[in-house]
């Protein structure tokens, strides 16, 4: 799901029509400026994108055995833009105290990562089924996102993977990951409901004798609602 935040701009507020302009016209200017911010007000409340804050989760990854390096990576958005430009702009995340965002990369194009879309996880990052990555921040052209891969019947989508790192502790957690991104001139915001517990060696045998251990530890760490069950 993701949100234009150019739509929360009040409609009255872009180019009128021809009929609009004649209309406004016969308008006086006191009535004009209630109804422009009476209409603002609506259309704003309308399409507010969502608050980022913890929420349930469409998918737990439970589990990520790290390496020494203490690295784990999660796939956060997949986005289709056929034959447009596109650039990701932000990335934020919901984790633990003691879970650092390393950063964001991309795949796309030819070298689009073909697993690892929205909701995988793993160990290291970036990614190592990412051949080639590339940072946020850089505009991938529109000629990257109308690439058809062989025996594809449409463009390949660009993949965001967004890295972490455990500082301290046995485990540690993320609940949501925020992206911001531009098709063109218009910007999105999309708000990725998955979550990742990120663990050493001592976390096998918890997991294996209880079976909502990865659900008590994001919530050991406040990223679940107080009133999930």
């Amino acid at each position: 799901m993701y949100y234009d935040c150019q739509w929360d701009r009040p409609a009255m507020l872009n180019r009128p029509s021809w009929l609009t302009r004649r209309v406004i016209a016969r308008i006086s200017a006191m009535v004009l400026v209630v109804a422009v911010m009476a209409a603002g007000t609506l259309t704003w409340r309308a399409t507010r994108p969502e608050p980022f804050r913890v929420a349930a989760p469409e998918v737990l990854f439970g589990g990520i055995a790290m390496k020494d390096d203490h690295k784990f990576h999660m796939g956060v958005a997949e986005i289709q833009a056929h034959g447009k430009d596109v650039t990701v702009l932000e990335v934020t995340a919901l984790a633990s105290d003691n879970v650092e965002l390393l950063g964001a990369v991309t795949s796309y194009g030819p070298d689009v990562a073909t697993q690892g879309g929205p909701g995988g996880g793993g160990s290291a990052f970036p990614p190592k089924y990412m051949n080639t990555v590339h940072p946020i921040g850089e505009v991938i052209p529109a000629s990257a996102t109308s690439y058809v891969p062989k025996r594809w019947d449409h463009p390949a989508p660009i993949i965001v993977s967004a890295g972490f790192r455990l500082m301290s502790g046995h485990s540690g957690g993320v609940n949501g990951v925020r992206i911001v991104y531009k098709v063109g001139n218009r910007q999105h915001t999309e708000i990725a409901r998955f979550a990742a517990v990120a663990c050493d060696k001592t976390c096998d045998k918890a997991a294996k004798n209880d079976s909502d251990y990865y659900e008590k530890v994001l919530r050991a760490h406040g990223l679940l609602p107080a009133d999930e069950d």
